[in-house]
C-alpha cells in the first residue's frame, strides 16, 4: 500500500463478562512481529488495552524502524502495444478479436483484407477499451 499502516489491536478477545486477557507483554510481543517485518508506521491500543499495554508497546516500537510507502504501482496491459490502465474505470477486452474465439477472424487472418479490422474497429466503437488482436 502506498498509505501508512496502522496497528490497534485488542488485548485479545473479551470473554462473556467482556473482560480481555491478553497481558501486556504478550500483546507487546505479537505486535513486535509485526515492526520487525517492516509492516506498521503507528501502533496503538484499542479494546481491553490498559496503560500498561501502551507502555510495552511505546517501549517495544523505539527501536521499530516504521514501514516505507512504497510507490503506487499502476496496472497496465499489453499485446502489440503498451496500455496504462486508470484506477476510476474498468478496462473492457474485446475478447471477439482473439483467434481462438472469433472463427470471423480465423478466416480474416491469413489475407491482408481491410475486412480484417471490422471486428477490433466495432469493438472500440462500442466501448472496448483494448481490441486484443489476435
Amino acid at each position: 500500500s502506498p498509505l501508512l499502516i496502522s496497528v490497534m489491536p485488542n488485548a485479545g478477545l473479551p470473554d462473556e463478562d467482556g473482560h480481555y486477557h491478553e497481558t501486556p507483554q504478550g500483546l507487546a510481543d505479537k505486535l513486535a512481529k509485526f515492526c520487525e517485518a517492516g509492516w506498521v508506521n503507528i501502533v496503538g491500543g484499542c479494546c481491553g488495552t490498559t496503560p500498561e499495554h501502551i507502555r510495552l508497546m511505546a517501549q517495544m516500537a523505539e527501536s521499530a524502524r516504521p514501514r516505507t510507502q512504497r510507490p503506487k504501482v499502476k496496472a497496465a496491459v499489453s499485446g502489440v502495444d503498451y496500455l496504462p490502465l486508470d484506477d476510476y474505470k474498468p478496462c473492457i477486452v474485446g475478447e471477439r478479436t482473439n483467434v481462438i474465439g472469433s472463427k470471423n477472424l480465423v478466416r480474416w487472418r491469413p489475407s491482408s483484407s481491410i475486412s480484417s479490422v471490422g471486428t477490433p474497429r466495432r469493438n472500440c466503437l462500442t466501448g472496448s477499451s483494448v481490441p486484443q488482436p489476435g
